[in-house]
């Protein structure tokens, strides 16, 4: 099961500007332990990528329930969701070929067979977390964790390989927020 590092592990990047998302990764390594009562995540098959944070020029509490549309919209059922913590999400989701009504292959890279990417013809097992933080000025940041693992559906999960997040839907996540927002 593909688990991504949640809001007490995320980093929370403070731009204050409405410019392109600004992207802050950090490398993790073995396990975490989380506040959000998971416990311990393995990350043992997450990708490199921790998180994409960006910086959102509105009151958490408003930009919070822009994601919760955000998601709903992009067709991610949330079963991790904590108001208190500003928390959204889903720690198991599997998908094929297409997820949040894009190819695979944009927002996800699982390596290249002779012909295409991994991306289009594997079975992914994904994780998506967002968290909502207050930043300066009364404004917010959005921390998205993308996580997925992806298996060749000819051999099953014993070759399950990592699949790194191309930053793209965590970008479309904030862009959706601040549309519904009507933030530039």
């Amino acid at each position: 099961m593909v688990r991504p590092l949640l809001c007490c592990a995320l980093l929370a990047a403070c731009s204050p500007n409405n410019a392109a998302p600004d992207v802050s990764v950090a490398p993790v390594s073995g396990r975490v332990v989380t506040s959000a009562g998971s416990g311990v995540v393995d990350l043992s098959r997450s990708s490199a990528i921790v998180g994409v944070s960006t910086a959102v020029n509105a009151s958490p509490d408003s930009v919070f329930a822009a994601l919760r549309a955000v998601y709903k919209e992009l067709g991610v059922t949330t079963p991790l969701l904590d108001p208190a913590r500003r928390v959204a999400g889903n720690e198991f989701l599997k998908a094929r070929r297409r997820f949040a009504g894009a190819p695979m292959q944009g927002y996800f890279d699982c390596g290249m067979n002779m012909s295409q990417p991994n991306a289009e013809t594997y079975d992914l097992e994904i994780g998506i977390v967002s968290v909502v933080t207050p930043s300066a000025g009364g404004n917010s940041t959005v921390t998205t964790t993308l996580t997925a693992a992806g298996s060749d559906p000819t051999f099953g999960k014993d070759r399950q390989v990592r699949c790194a997040s191309s930053g793209e839907l965590e970008k479309r996540i904030v862009t959706m927020v601040r549309t519904i927002l009507r933030l530039r």
